[in-house]
């Protein structure tokens, strides 16, 4: 799939091209391949598909952390109100008009203080039953 996410586009460039041009970089063979789909397929394309493929195996490896944490197969961080401590951190680091990093970060803090709260509404009750998990996550998604 990522090949074929290197090879379409506005400037189309051919499958085998795009191989080509990735072996290239490894083992230098034979002539090369026109500048302009080299540097559309290098310098456009494979960062941002490198991109898209760490952001993904990062949510993924948060869901799954998340998960073993709750010890719960169904839990995500919608139900448990972490997506929206997360935006109302990053909403509020927009309207002070702080800096990318600071937007990262307060989401980022905000996402962690939603998930604490969360964890001290179900602690105390008995071991953290599930029920429990989903109110406390909804009193915390309505609180933020």
């Amino acid at each position: 799939m990522s090949a074929v996410a290197l090879a379409s586009g506005r400037y189309s460039v051919s499958l085998d091209h795009v191989v080509q041009i990735l072996a290239s970089r490894i083992v230098p063979f034979g002539p090369g391949l026109p500048a302009a789909e080299e540097n559309v397929v290098l310098l456009v394309r494979l960062p941002r598909v490198l991109l898209a493929l760490l952001v993904g195996g990062a949510l993924a490896i948060g869901g799954a952390a998340l998960q073993a944490v709750f010890r719960n197969p169904l839990v995500s961080p919608e139900v448990i109100g972490v997506s929206s401590g997360a935006s109302f951190g990053g909403a509020l680091a927009l309207l002070l008009g702080l800096g990318p990093v600071a937007l990262v970060g307060g989401s980022f803090g905000f996402g962690l203080l939603a998930l604490g709260i969360v964890f001290l509404i179900t602690s105390g009750r008995g071991g953290a039953h599930i029920l429990m998990v989903v109110l406390g996550g909804i009193v915390t998604a309505s609180f933020f």
